[in-house]
C-alpha cells in the first residue's frame, strides 16, 4: 500500500543523534500510513551501519546510500526522489519529533490543499535531554497563509516558518527543482524557490519541534565560522535578483561576501523599498523563466537584469550564451569577483577563451574570511530576540 507520508532524514556522521530522531517518527501514533527514508551522505563515522541496525524489523523504511559525499541538498533530493508518497517532511538527523506534529500538519496540508505546513514553535534543547530547553522560536502566520515578504521581516516577529524544516507535497518539490545542490543554504534556497514559484503555505498551529543545540555545531555555525555565511545567501538571493528593487540589487552584487562584521540579509533588511515595483506579479510558478522570456524583447537591459540573465543561462548549461553576457559585463564596468568566475567557468565549459579573466579577484573571493566562535551569530540574533520579547511584554 502507497504511504499517506514520507519522512525523510538526511544523515551524515550523526551516529549519537540518530536514533533519537527515528524513533521519534514511531511515537507520532500516526493514524496514516507512513514510511521513512533515510539517505546516508557517505558518512565517516558509523552512520551506516546504525542505519541499517535501525531498519531492522521495519517493513517501512526505505535506505540509500551515497557513494560520495554530496552535501545537504543533495542528500534530500535524494530522499524525496525515493519517497513514494506525494507528502513529504524532511526530518533532520540530530533533532527530535514533538508528540503529535506531523498528525497536526498533515491534516493541515490536506484541509487547506496548500503545498506546505510549517512549524509554529522551535524548542531549542542541549546535548541530549529535551528537557534542557535553551530557548524556544515562535514563527509567525499561525494559521494563515504565509506571504511571500516574510523572506525578510525586518523586525523578526513574523519569521518565516519555511526557514525551519516543514512539511511539502512531492509536486510542489517538483515545480521549485528540489532543493539547490551547489552551496550550503539549500534550507533557506528552497523557502525562497517555493514562496517566489507563488507556492502555498501555511504556519501550522501548535506543530512544535525539537532543534538539538550545544552537542556538535550545526551546519548553520559551521558554514558562519568558516566565513561562507555571506557567500551562501549571496546565492540564495542570486536566484532571485530580478524581484529586487535596483537599489538592493546593487548591494547584493557589489557586497563584500567577506566581511567579518556585516550579513548580506541583515543589509538589505535596512533599505526602505526592498522589492520592485509589481514584484507580486513576478511571484507565480515558472517566475524565472517567465522573466527571461520577458527580457528576450527588452532593448535595453540594466547591467543588474543582464547579470541575472547570466546566471540563469550557466544554470540551464546555456555556457556559450552566459560566456557573452559575462564578458559584456565586464567591459562594462562589473568588475564583481563573481562575474569573473562565472566567465572562467563559462569559459572552460564551453570551450571557448577569454583575456578579460582576472584570477586575482577569483582567488580573493574564495579567501574566506573565517570567524570565530566569539561572534557566534547565532548568539546575536537569540539576544536579540530575548530584547525583543523583553520589550513586548515590559
Amino acid at each position: 500500500m502507497q504511504p499517506d507520508l514520507s519522512i525523510i532524514i538526511p544523515c551524515y556522521n550523526c551516529s549519537k543523534t540518530l536514533k533519537q530522531a527515528f524513533d521519534s517518527c514511531f511515537r507520532q501514533n500516526l493514524t496514516i500510513n507512513y514510511e521513512i527514508v533515510m539517505v546516508d551522505d557517505y558518512s565517516t563515522d558509523n552512520t551506516r551501519e546504525i542505519i541499517k541496525e535501525l531498519s531492522v524489523g521495519h517493513n517501512n523504511i526505505v535506505l540509500e546510500f551515497h557513494k560520495q559525499n554530496r552535501g545537504g541538498g543533495a542528500t534530500r533530493n535524494t530522499a524525496v526522489k525515493n519517497a513514494s508518497a506525494q507528502i513529504i517532511f524532511c526530518l533532520d538527523s540530530d533533532d527530535i519529533l514533538q508528540n503529535g506534529t506531523l498528525e497536526k500538519m498533515y491534516n493541515l496540508i490536506k484541509s487547506t490543499k496548500s503545498d506546505g505546513v510549517g512549524i509554529q514553535t522551535s524548542i531549542k534543547f542541549s546535548e541530549n535531554d529535551t528537557k534542557k530547553v535553551s530557548f524556544i522560536n515562535e514563527f509567525g502566520y499561525v494559521g494563515k497563509k504565509i506571504p511571500f515578504e516574510s523572506l525578510i521581516e525586518k523586525d523578526n516577529t513574523n519569521m518565516c516558518s519555511l526557514y525551519s524544516t516543514f512539511m511539502f507535497t512531492k509536486k510542489a518539490f517538483e515545480i521549485v527543482g528540489g532543493y539547490p545542490e551547489g552551496h550550503g543554504f539549500d534550507t533557506q534556497s528552497f523557502a525562497w524557490r517555493f514562496l517566489a514559484n507563488g507556492l502555498t503555505a501555511y504556519t501550522c498551529p501548535n506543530a512544535q519541534y525539537f532543534h538539538r543545540i550545544n552537542f556538535t555545531k550545526s551546519y548553520y555555525i559551521r558554514e558562519y565560522e568558516s566565513g561562507k555565511i555571506n557567500h551562501n545567501w549571496y546565492k540564495t538571493l542570486e536566484e532571485f535578483l530580478y524581484l529586487f528593487d535596483r537599489n538592493v540589487q546593487k548591494e547584493i552584487m557589489y557586497f563584500d561576501l567577506n566581511s567579518t562584521t556585516k550579513v548580506l540579509l541583515n543589509s538589505i533588511k535596512k533599505f526602505d523599498k526592498i522589492f520592485k515595483d509589481g514584484y507580486e506579479n513576478l511571484v507565480t510558478n515558472n517566475t524565472s523563466d517567465q522573466y527571461e522570456k520577458y527580457l528576450s524583447n527588452v532593448k535595453e537591459i540594466s547591467r543588474e537584469d543582464k547579470y541575472w540573465l547570466g546566471t540563469k543561462k550557466f544554470s540551464t548549461g546555456k555556457f556559450s550564451e552566459a560566456f557573452d553576457i559575462f564578458e559584456f559585463l565586464i567591459k562594462d564596468g562589473v568588475n564583481t569577483g563573481y562575474t569573473h568566475y562565472y566567465l572562467q567557468k563559462c569559459s572552460e565549459l564551453s570551450n571557448r577563451e577569454s583575456k578579460l579573466i582576472d584570477q586575482k579577484k577569483i582567488d580573493q573571493l574564495f579567501t574566506y574570511a573565517k570567524q570565530g566562535s566569539r561572534l557566534n551569530i547565532f548568539i546575536r540574533i537569540y539576544r536579540k530576540i530575548i530584547r525583543l520579547i523583553k520589550k513586548i511584554y515590559d
